[in-house]
């Protein structure tokens, strides 16, 4: 059945995304070097979402149950929006020399470490890995979308394993990379699991967007307890994580590991980080202990909107302390991106999902409903 909610959404969120490219493009020519900055954030911020949802796809048929009935199609319809993050990426083609040292022959040649790392950061096997990285996931999705029932494991399965080498790779080539005399083992799963929660957060705080102006369709007591663990489970995860590279550094307090951590630590970055310790770990950890939280859809959806939202301040943290934001235009260039490309990710998402029939998996779990819950 088709939702006239997806319907309202598709179209206005497209011309917001065509309209803030058009200022984009005229921002990439004034100043090139805020745009690039800006853009390689909330283009991984959107290509994050993506890829969480591809991995939420792909984990379903392994598990089997009902756990994640009523959200599998959101998942699939962020899965799909792959198709318009691939010709998005090919900006980033042109502004690598404005964003990685080793794309510098002049600073490699002068850094024997950099020379050190040339066999590996270079920029044709750097896109060579890119086009890889790519169409494994394209296949997978395809893939994904077309098996049958009972294939639909063995892709699972096969997917994930490519999705966590890929994004060794890719978390490397990407953000790490922006400093390349730092390296860190627990990097690239801080970023899977990033990826996992932005995608678990989006789609619970959409799907009860949804149901909300459906009383009736508003999951029951019990699928709502389900949801509220999922993100308690991956909140907890993600602040492990993040915790144990920042111990592991400081325990080491080897300069060229703590070098990272410094301009993050200090001045505005600090007080960021400390105020995401608080607002994406400690007060949703505290809160989802509480089933009268997690039973309330409205509650729920507070919830997962803020750590959605904060995620994003999160990409922030991570990546731009590494380069140098020198322009007066960062800020609002970085508004304007964020609006084009969400525009054009929410309007293809809003399209897959109106389109989106009931998966194989999902038309044989149990209702995702069994009785209604208040919305306030």
């Amino acid at each position: 059945m088709k939702s006239p909610y997806f319907h309202s959404l598709a179209r206005p969120s497209l011309w917001v995304g065509i309209l803030s490219s058009a200022v984009a493009v005229l921002a990439a020519v004034l100043w090139p070097s805020a745009f690039f900055q800006s853009y390689l954030v909330v283009y991984l911020f959107w290509l994050g979402l993506t890829l969480g949802c591809l991995v939420w796809t792909l984990l379903y048929p392994l598990t089997g149950g009902d756990w994640l009935a009523g959200l599998q199609k959101y998942f699939s319809a962020g899965r799909d929006t792959l198709a318009l993050m691939i010709p998005l990426f090919l900006p980033l083609g042109f502004g690598v020399s404005f964003l990685y040292p080793w794309a510098d022959a002049a600073r490699v040649a002068a850094d024997p470490r950099l020379q050190e790392k040339s066999a590996y950061l270079n920029l044709p096997f750097f896109s060579l890995r890119q086009v890889l990285f790519f169409l494994g996931w394209s296949l997978i999705a395809v893939g994904m979308k077309r098996a049958k029932s009972a294939h639909l494991s063995r892709w699972g399965a096969g997917g994930l394993l490519f999705y966590g080498a890929s994004m060794l790779l890719a978390s490397t080539d990407w953000m790490m990379s922006l400093s390349p005399h730092w390296s860190s083992t627990i990097f690239a799963f801080i970023v899977m699991v990033t990826q996992a929660l932005s995608a678990a957060a989006f789609v619970i705080f959409f799907q009860l967007s949804v149901t909300g102006k459906h009383p009736p369709a508003i999951p029951s007591a019990d699928k709502l307890g389900d949801l509220g663990n999922i993100l308690f489970t991956l909140i907890l995860l993600w602040s492990y994580l993040v915790f144990m590279q920042f111990l592991i550094i400081w325990a080491g307090n080897l300069p060229e590991e703590v070098v990272w951590y410094l301009p993050r630590v200090r001045g505005f970055w600090g007080g960021l980080i400390v105020l995401l310790a608080a607002l994406q770990f400690a007060i949703p950890f505290f809160l989802l202990l509480f089933r009268s939280v997690k039973h309330r859809a409205a509650r729920l959806k507070a919830i997962a909107g803020g750590l959605f939202a904060f995620h994003f301040l999160f990409m922030n943290w991570l990546l731009l302390p590494s380069l140098p934001r020198v322009s007066a235009h960062d800020a609002w260039i970085e508004a304007i991106l964020f609006a084009a490309i969400g525009g054009l990710w929410l309007s293809v998402f809003s399209r897959n999902r109106r389109r989106e029939p009931p998966g194989l998996a999902e038309a044989a779990a149990p209702p995702l409903t069994s009785e209604p819950m208040e919305v306030s």
